[in-house]
């Protein structure tokens, strides 16, 4: 999969960047995405498709890199996440081409988010989506990726 290998390299070219919270804030900005594209109208249409295509994308490389042997978290994790994936990518697949609620999307992506950044609690979006203030990853283990 070429997104995942460009995105494997840049993994391994960074330095000093926290990738958790990188990939925390992809997953806010994609739930926020959702959110704003549950209106009426083409712009709403065209946010919620464009959303959902970004949601399968990165979900795919979170599969992709679960898989991977390289990866760092634990084997029992992997195997929960690579379940998660797979459900994450078959509901927006069929949402792009449907109608449905995107609410449980934006939660997984919010709780898998906290997650991330190790938050135990509370709404990982309630400054506005942002993770700002936020420890930036004091959780255990790696990044998800």
């Amino acid at each position: 999969m070429k997104g995942v290998g460009a995105y494997q390299a840049v993994k391994n070219a960074v330095g000093g960047v926290d990738l958790r919270r990188v990939e925390a804030e992809a997953l806010l900005k994609i739930a926020r995405a959702m959110e704003e594209g549950q209106g009426e109208g083409l712009d709403s249409v065209k946010l919620r498709y464009q959303a959902l295509l970004d949601n399968v994308r990165l979900w795919r490389v979170f599969f992709e890199d679960c898989k991977s042997p390289e990866n760092g978290l634990p084997e029992a994790l992997r195997t929960r996440l690579l379940g998660l994936a797979l459900w994450v990518v078959g509901r927006s697949e069929e949402l792009i081409g449907g109608e449905g609620s995107l609410a449980p999307l934006v939660d997984i992506n919010r709780m898998v988010a906290r997650g991330l950044l190790g938050q135990q609690g509370g709404d990982a979006a309630a400054d506005g989506g942002q993770v700002s203030g936020a420890d930036g990853g004091s959780g255990a283990g790696g990044t998800l990726t």
